[in-house]
């Protein structure tokens, strides 16, 4: 009996260009290509030059240099579409609004596919925001916020990753039916004794206007009286939005260490030999980073992005709600180790129920 076949279409795949999303979606195509019976393909622009023993296939969709395709997915439609009729699958997830979600929704429809869509961020969900700058830049993201309105509606499918999105998906969208989906990942392999390190203070994320990498690097200036604690950051430089001149300014602190963009493994090894996780960003989807630092007995401190209150009310970490509150609960956890190490269980033991790999078993659920 031939295996039905799932596509995974995203912009890029993990091993290629890692960011929340596609991380997401390489662990969900390997549960899906280990514990069902159906054969996975990931669909990406950009690719990794090796399969690296993948239980999965990878395509590439069409070239991500291509000066057309970098300036927006919107150019790449006969690609896709190509790609898809040339691989025939039975079901499609897409993961993140990009103009690929609109268009498998049409590919789906026209060829009676099952068509499911994840959201990866509550941007995702606000047809009013835009991160463009630039008129034109405005004008293909108001095209692609039109393509993701019709993908929410003709759907089969739709994960969220929280009650929050799920109520944006009602007030935006007026779609009711939806799947609450918190990101999956692996346990960690080993346990860390963090009373018997220094203090370290990390942030985890690519460098963008999104994430405010500089409130990090003030945080670091405001405390570098502090010799016995150091400073780590981790993610994709970003040179070309104008942070080289953020990341000289952090050269002059002392302890302080930038590590550029850094596979998983070594992003899980930081973090697991760290006291505290620092978020500055706008906004979040379910950052894997939060799950990653509280499956290590880590908490996390966020400026403005909580998860369904799991900072706030269920005690995971603290919420600053501005500059000068981040920096008062960053301070208290410095000082009080009793308190980290018991929000660090209560992380551990919620990401143990909700997101460890068993979890992919809802999505299983839906596939027809």
């Amino acid at each position: 009996m031939k295996k039905r076949v799932i596509a995974i279409v995203l912009r890029s795949h993990p091993l290629a260009n890692m960011g929340g999303a596609p991380f997401q979606a390489g662990i969900i195509a390997d549960q899906l290509a280990t514990r069902t019976d159906h054969s996975v393909c990931y669909l990406a622009n950009r690719t990794p030059a090796e399969s690296h023993g993948l239980s999965y296939d990878v395509k590439q969709i069409s070239d991500p240099k291509h000066w057309l395709y970098k300036k927006s997915l919107i150019f790449d439609y006969f690609n896709l579409m190509s790609a898809l009729s040339e691989l025939n699958p039975d079901i499609i997830y897409q993961n993140a609004l990009t103009a690929h979600t609109g268009y498998c929704a049409f590919y789906a429809k026209r060829h009676k596919k099952q068509f499911i869509y994840h959201v990866a961020s509550d941007y995702d969900l606000m047809p009013g925001e835009f991160f463009a700058t630039s008129w034109p830049m405005k004008i293909l993201e108001s095209i692609e916020k039109r393509l993701a309105r019709y993908a929410i509606g003709n759907a089969d499918n739709i994960l969220v990753q929280t009650n929050k999105q799920r109520d944006l998906l009602l007030k935006n969208f007026g779609r009711e039916e939806c799947t609450v989906f918190q990101n999956i990942l692996p346990s960690p392999e080993e346990s860390t004794n963090h009373n018997a390190l220094p203090i370290r203070i990390i942030w985890v994320a690519n460098l963008k206007p999104v994430k405010q990498p500089e409130l990090f690097v003030q945080l670091a200036e405001d405390l570098s009286a502090r010799k016995d604690i150091e400073f780590v950051m981790i993610g994709r430089p970003g040179l070309q939005m104008g942070y080289q001149t953020l990341l000289d300014r952090a050269k002059k602190i002392e302890n302080f260490h930038f590590l550029g963009e850094q596979n998983v493994s070594r992003v899980n090894y930081e973090i697991s030999r760290s006291h505290i996780l620092v978020n500055t960003s706008l906004t979040e989807g379910y950052s894997n980073t939060y799950v990653q630092a509280w499956q290590r007995g880590v908490p996390v401190v966020s400026l403005y992005a909580d998860i369904d209150g799991l900072l706030k009310d269920q005690k995971l970490g603290m919420l600053g709600e501005s500059y000068a509150g981040l920096k008062e609960a960053v301070s208290k956890l410095i000082e009080n180790s009793g308190l980290r190490e018991e929000i660090g269980r209560r992380a551990a033991d919620y990401t143990e129920k909700n997101n460890s790999l068993r979890s992919v078993e809802k999505l299983i659920a839906l596939l027809r």
